[in-house]
């Protein structure tokens, strides 16, 4: 019960500083409702994506993927993922940019990931690799602050568009991550899969900020060619 206060506290926080933070720029139904949506799509994705992982060995009838306290268990990649999907779809619907929107809403979710690991590690006994798992998040939160505010002054990053501390923040992280799962917890397969992200945030990162361009790699033809 007292570690479910992490929890508790990580969502009621979650949901007061997409509307404090996020209001003027969004209508604000619209946003409170995508709050709470974005919350349930966590949840849902999280608790499929390990129903399916585990098929067969964790649940027994249909009935345990609804039986959160008897059959505990959670992805949270499922989760984060089912959050991008079901924003996506939100931006598309209401008109926002997707980009801009991805970069508002990035610390809010770093934050409630904070709580949310922090429930884990002392649900683990203070396990040193759940311990690492909650440093790499907090880091994340950091990273982004450090970034987001600072990213028109960087020469290489030459359009200046907003989105740049999702993708660079995702990318640093994915990373880590892909280090940790590798090396520390020789989970190959997911270190892998974090590797992969990491490389979709930095390509994402290189397009929106026409890196390619400046490089020339993607940049008009020369005069000989034309």
């Amino acid at each position: 019960m007292v570690l479910g206060i992490f929890k508790l506290i990580g969502t009621v926080m979650f949901l007061y500083l997409i509307w404090r933070n996020l209001r003027d720029n969004y209508q604000e139904e619209r946003l409170i409702a995508y709050s709470w949506l974005v919350l349930l799509a966590f949840l849902a994705g999280g608790r499929l994506i390990f129903g399916l992982v585990n098929w067969g060995i964790w649940n027994d009838n249909l009935a345990d993927w609804l039986s959160i306290w008897t059959h505990p268990g959670f992805n949270y990649g499922g989760g984060i993922i089912n959050m991008l999907l079901l924003t996506v779809w939100y931006c598309r619907v209401n008109d926002w940019k997707l980009w801009s929107f991805l970069e508002d809403v990035t610390p809010n979710v770093y934050f409630l990931g904070i709580f949310l690991m922090a429930e884990e590690w002392f649900r683990s006994g203070f396990a040193v690799g759940v311990g690492i798992y909650v440093l790499v998040v907090i880091l994340g939160w950091v990273i982004f602050r450090l970034v987001s505010k600072k990213y028109r002054s960087y020469g290489w990053y030459k359009s200046g568009k907003k989105g740049f501390g999702f993708f660079f923040t995702n990318f640093i992280v994915c990373l880590l991550l892909a280090v940790i799962s590798g090396f520390y917890l020789n989970n190959y397969t997911v270190a892998v899969i974090y590797l992969i992200l990491g490389l979709i945030s930095m390509t994402g990162l290189f397009i929106l900020g026409e890196v390619f361009n400046s490089l020339k790699v993607f940049g008009q033809r020369s005069n000989s060619e034309k």
